[in-house]
Parts: structure tokens; C-alpha cells; sequence
């Protein structure tokens, strides 16, 4: 089953107290730059991603969302399945806005593009990281360890959640 879906077909996303916007390929230098004067990181590999959005709420920039097309050889084959990637800023976080957006992104990832599985990656020692994972219905699946920049070598975990899992949570939807 191909569930890829052209970045310019992404549709805007809500929440109660979110608009998830898109940003296509054409924008991407826009939603970079938005996270950046919000004092964010842009998003990683946006060349590889089923879709990237930026967060907004009354206040502004919350932060950026995205599920990115598995691309390392020890992510599995990237049909069916898709990496959560997600930035909250700073001075926004620990009032459920990143769980409030990841959890938009895995209703569109598993009601939508029915992928039959999402997955995160953390630095093994991200406490909060692999908190938020759980929070939102992921189980730890393995440790290992990923080649970064510069040769650094970190020690990270990886999370995921099925589809049948995501069912069973979201009530049966």
C-alpha cells in the first residue's frame, strides 16, 4: 500500500486550541524561519516528511509538527509507517500543546493516511521526551545507537505506536 500523499495535498490540521498549518515544499524557508524567531529548531529532514506544520495559537508560534518518511536503514521500510518529529517552544511548553498537536498528527497519520504505524526517537537520557512518548500511547521498542554530527555518537530509543493500538486510545474512531 503506497500512503505517501504529496506535501501539497497536507491539510491544515485543529485542536481546541491549535491550527496546524501546513508548510509545502514551497514554504518550508517560511516555517523555518517562523520556529526560528520563535526560538525553534526548524524541523529535520523536511525533504523526506508526509507532512510538516507549523503551530499557532492566539499568542503566536507554538511550534512545528511533523511525520517524516523513514529514511535510515534501521527504521524499517518507510511504506506504512511514518517518524513523529515535534518542537514546542520554550516558553510554551508544559501546557499539553505538543501532545494536543502530536495527537492531530496521529489521527491524520492513522485515519487518513492509514499508516499502520508511527514512531518517535529520543536521546536515551531525554526523561521528557520518553514521557511524552508514552503519554501519548507509545510503547518502547528498542535502544540503539545513532551516528550524528560531526561523528558523536548518542545512545537513543525508539517508541511506536500501531494502528490497532491507536484504535483501542482513540475509542474505536
Amino acid at each position: 500500500m503506497d500512503t505517501h500523499i504529496a506535501l501539497t495535498t497536507v491539510p491544515a490540521l485543529h485542536t481546541p486550541r491549535l491550527a496546524l498549518e501546513p508548510a509545502p515544499a514551497e514554504h518550508r524557508a517560511v516555517a523555518a524561519h517562523s520556529c526560528v524567531t520563535a526560538g525553534l529548531a526548524p524541523a529535520p529532514g523536511l525533504s523526506a516528511c508526509r507532512g510538516c506544520w507549523t503551530g499557532h495559537d492566539a499568542g503566536g508560534v507554538v511550534g512545528w509538527w511533523a511525520l517524516a518518511t523513514p529514511v535510515l536503514p534501521d527504521q524499517g521500510p518507510p511504506g506504512g509507517q511514518a517518524q513523529l518529529l515535534c518542537e514546542v517552544a520554550p516558553g510554551r511548553r508544559g501546557h499539553g500543546l505538543g501532545g494536543e498537536g502530536a495527537w492531530a498528527l496521529l489521527e491524520h497519520a492513522f485515519a487518513t493516511l492509514r499508516l499502520l504505524r508511527v514512531f518517535a526517537e529520543a536521546d536515551v537520557d531525554d526523561e521528557r521526551s520518553r514521557r511524552f512518548a508514552e503519554r501519548l500511547g507509545m510503547t518502547y521498542v528498542r535502544s540503539f545507537h545513532r551516528c550524528v554530527e560531526r561523528g558523536r555518537e548518542t545512545a537513543c530509543v525508539e517508541y511506536a505506536l500501531s494502528w490497532t493500538r491507536w484504535q483501542v486510545q482513540a475509542g474505536g474512531s
